[in-house]
């Protein structure tokens, strides 16, 4: 296979030589040359405990220690201790060279990249390529676009994070013996260093997720650390507030634990190996501050096992863990640095206990109850209404940025004909919001669309208008309530080429400007930032949520609130039906606008987030998680009718948390019904046509197999009654059966269709078969 055409080789600005340098010397000349122009070279050496056989997990080679951070001229000493056919040198990426690794067994493709200029090319053992390019900033990253999968991009951030090992030509690996890697075209590195990245291959990476932050981290501590640690860590840390382990740490465990169960295989950011590394980072950070202990680690270890079966190296987590966790916990009993502090807040209340919390929350409970659907799916629909009926004056303060808005976004999950448009009503019917009037068109009744387009959202809020003889854009509504049937609907939209919804939704969230630049001037929509209230409630059966989902790069399903409307506690028997309940909504503000008040609580939680997302720590997408808790605790405070009067207070932050731990666990079952999906999906496909990696393997193998028992009973069918040696069967049937005939044979003796006779021939031990009599 050479290279696509559609790619742009930049060859040497001077033709090679015509002397053959043999491999040894030709790897050791580009590592000099790639030394030489400031790009580390690094000596790995084969792990004598990897073979074939060895325990998922086991790494093939050893990387030398510190070999992210190294420079070239501390490397340059590295060679001497390079011994060809033994050892493998290795390029570190991202200090003036990348590389973009194509990577065909895994389905990787070039051609899923758009054309790109490149200065070398070096095969791999496996039958891959490497393309070298100048760096671009970003960080390495597993490499699909939206034409599909390449391979791996090997980078680094300008601040030297996550950098990655191109192995070098010349050089072999223990598990493709007899194979090296090889020049295809040769590379100038005075070329390549002097040009700037390709654009296309810029765009290409920054459409498929690519990262340009990030610093390096610090070298992992020792084994012997790592023992010791565990060992300090042992026990549960006790104190005079907490006898029985930490609640708060225990809840983290169980977040982290549901968060690597809805890993996604293969994803750069949520994937198996990210998730758990994450996880142990966190689990280091309860465990210093006496949150959780060693048998908490040996859980998320466990868990690992569960979700990766082919193995990842836990030990190295953890060992780069302890070098580089260096965040507090947000324990209200046990301080950042593991010191007991006295609670400063009182005691969260449990899930069982959020109905008895307030007497709305219990109508709504009652409610449901008497019209037999969901509490939970009642009460989300609940403060989306609640929400949508709040005057737009009122806005979250500048924790982080600008204002926030209290717009809501809510997910009814279940399956079809489980009670979603039930919920829907008995919320309607459940809550009077009597006294509400839309502030521009006056409406008594909440404006209920379903989405369509990003442009068709807008539509909703703003027209273009002629009116006394003037024409020109118009706000014509404040408030929009969206109802969404079936998500479904929302994600066909979503998935068509162009389109702008879950944009436009991400932003609506936000209480962004809206708008779109459409050259006739009729169409050319604005709705300015946070003059308008939007809320959103949509039915989600879990099998058809893949869209909402995959958009969790952008934040999309972690604005939602996730409901279940299905109860495993609902009763056979239903209670009266209570009179509607009245919600004293706040009023309109003479001067537009109120920053609500938010308790210290909720503030300080956002702002550490917020603090540690700088810093590069956690997951960016956390800072969502926090932003629609604090949503979600302003729509229960408005719920409750004290948001204009108290705001935000910490039994709202609390309530919220509990609805969000819902949310969560609601979200995670729905990840782990459509990977279930998938995997029945692909297995089906696999077994009708055989592609299917393990499958595949099966089905083709038994055929073989088969073909070679017909084979073998044709030849001692000839022969009724008379012995046969394998030597002697083995060169009556055709070669392409003959792999397959010892097992053949096996099966055949298992069934009873032939007899077997152990022999002695000429001194050595043999078998003989025959026909059955």
């Amino acid at each position: 296979m050479t290279a696509p055409s559609t790619l742009l080789y930049v060859p040497p600005a001077s033709p090679a030589g015509t002397v053959e340098l043999d491999a040894v010397t030709a790897a050791l000349a580009l590592a000099l040359d790639l030394i030489s122009h400031g790009v580390p070279v690094v000596v790995c050496t084969p792990n004598y405990a990897w073979s074939p056989a060895a325990p998922a997990g086991t790494p093939e080679l050893i990387w030398p220690r510190g070999w992210s951070t190294i420079t070239a001229e501390e490397s340059r000493a590295q060679l001497a201790t390079f011994r060809p056919g033994v050892d493998t040198l290795a390029m570190v990426s991202g200090h003036g060279v990348d590389v973009v690794d194509v990577d065909p067994k895994a389905g990787g493709s070039v051609d899923n990249l758009p054309a790109f200029r490149f200065y070398g090319v070096h095969t791999t053992p496996s039958g891959g390529r490497h393309y070298l390019v100048p760096s671009t900033g970003f960080a390495k990253m597993t490499l699909t676009t939206t034409a599909g999968h390449v391979g791996d991009y090997l980078g680094g951030t300008v601040e030297g994070a996550s950098r990655a090992l191109a192995y070098l030509p010349g050089s072999s690996r223990p598990k493709y013996p007899g194979r090296v890697y090889r020049i295809e075209q040769q590379v100038d590195l005075d070329l390549l260093l002097d040009e700037d990245p390709d654009d296309e291959l810029v765009a290409a990476l920054e459409g498929a997720g690519g990262r340009r932050t990030g610093s390096p981290a610090k070298p992992a501590v020792t084994t012997t650390e790592v023992d010791a640690f565990r060992r300090l860590h042992a026990q549960a840390t006790t104190s005079p507030f907490m006898p029985v382990g930490c609640s708060y740490g225990q809840t983290a465990v169980r977040k982290l634990l549901a968060g690597m169960e809805a890993a996604v295989p293969g994803d750069q950011v949520h994937g198996r190996h990210a998730t758990a590394q994450k996880a142990v980072i966190r689990v280091v950070e309860l465990m210093r501050a006496g949150c959780a202990t060693t048998a908490d680690l040996d859980g998320i270890r466990a868990k690992l096992t569960q979700i990766k079966p082919e193995g990842d190296n836990f030990d190295d987590m953890v060992a780069w863990a302890l070098a580089n966790a260096d965040g507090g916990t947000g324990c209200a009993v046990h301080g950042a640095g593991g010191a007991v502090a006295a609670p400063t807040a009182a005691p969260a209340p449990a899930a069982a206990d959020l109905w008895d919390a307030r007497p709305v929350l219990r109508h709504l409970h009652h409610f449901a109850r008497a019209r037999g659907v969901a509490p939970l799916a009642v009460l989300g629909v609940a403060l989306a209404r609640v929400v949508a009926a709040t005057p737009v004056g009122y806005l979250l303060p500048p924790l982080v940025g600008g204002p926030g808005s209290l717009n809501l976004f809510v997910a009814l999950v279940g399956p079809s004909g489980a009670g979603k448009g039930a919920a829907r009503a008995a919320a309607e019917d459940a809550l009077d919001l009597a006294g509400w009037r839309d502030g521009l068109d006056g409406s008594t009744v909440l404006h209920t669309p379903d989405v369509g387009s990003g442009e068709g959202v807008v539509h909703q809020y703003a027209r273009w208008q002629k009116k006394d003889g003037q024409e020109g854009v118009a706000q014509v509504r404040e408030s929009v309530l969206f109802d969404v049937p079936e998500i479904d609907q929302a994600t066909a939209v979503s998935s068509r080429q162009g389109s702008t919804l879950m944009p436009v939704l991400r932003k609506a969230w936000s209480g962004e400007a809206l708008s779109f630049a459409y050259a006739d001037p009729t169409k050319r929509l604005h709705v300015r930032a946070h003059s308008y209230r939007m809320a959103l409630t949509a039915g989600v059966q879990p099998g058809r949520a893949g869209a909402l989902l995959d958009d969790a790069d952008g934040g999309t399903p972690q604005r939602f609130l996730w409901m279940p409307v299905t109860d495993p506690d609902m009763p056979r028997e239903r209670p009266a039906e209570p009179q509607p309940w009245t919600v004293p909504l706040p009023g309109r503000q003479a001067t537009g606008r109120a920053v609500v008040f938010v308790c210290a609580e909720a503030r300080d939680a956002i702002t550490e987030a917020h603090w540690r997302r700088s810093r590069g720590e956690g997951n960016a997408l956390d800072g969502h998680a926090l932003y629609a808790q604090l949503k979600v605790a302003a729509a229960l405070a408005d719920l409750d009718g004290h948001l204009g009067a108290a705001g935000v207070t910490v039994e709202d932050w609390q309530l919220a948390g509990l609805l969000m731990d819902v949310s969560d666990a609601t979200r995670t079952g729905v990840q782990a019904e459509l990977r279930r999906s998938a995997t029945e999906a692909n297995k089906a496909r696999a077994e009708a046509d055989a592609v299917r990696e393990i499958v595949k393997t099966e089905t083709v193998e038994a055929a073989a197999v088969q073909r070679a028992s017909k084979a073998a009973m044709t030849v001692l069918g000839k022969q009724p009654g008379e012995w046969m040696t394998g030597a002697e069967l083995r060169r009556a049937v055709h070669n392409r059966v003959r792999p397959h005939l010892d097992a053949a044979l096996d099966g055949l003796v298992l069934a009873g269709s032939i007899e077997i006779d152990e022999i002695d021939h000429h001194g050595q031990p043999g078998r003989r078969y025959r026909c059955r009599p």
